[in-house]
């Protein structure tokens, strides 16, 4: 199943010794990249394995994560006070991957970066 989580992160200000690339989904992109090098299984996909005995395997065939990028114009007032789940408008917020409502087939790790202007009362 897929498990929608949001994280929320401020965006940082240029500054002595940051990155001049303030992209937040470059950014996360390029450290999912990174991370996934030796945990190369989660970049799989579930197959089922036919034979003797019936085995869920997964299968590393270079398809990679699928990883989506988004822009949001909301108020982080929409959220509602204090900021905690339930967010009220997680289904327009989320991509819906297609062919992801089995697990059979998914890929192992769906990942999308919504860049969201925060305006602050």
């Amino acid at each position: 199943m897929l498990v929608p989580l949001i994280m929320c992160y401020r965006k940082q200000q240029q500054g002595k010794g940051m990155l001049s690339d303030n992209d937040p989904a470059k950014v996360v992109k390029e450290a999912v990249s990174k991370a996934l090098v030796p945990y190369y299984p989660l970049a799989g996909r579930l197959r089922q394995k036919q034979g003797m005995e019936t085995k869920l395997v997964v299968e590393c065939n270079g398809e990679g994560i699928i990883f989506t990028e988004a822009n949001a114009d909301v108020t982080l007032e929409e959220f509602g006070e204090p900021l905690h789940p339930p967010f009220p408008c997680l289904d327009q917020l989320l991509f819906d991957v297609p062919g992801c409502d089995s697990v059979l087939d998914s890929p192992l790790i769906v990942m999308q970066v919504l860049t969201i202007t925060f305006i602050l009362a």
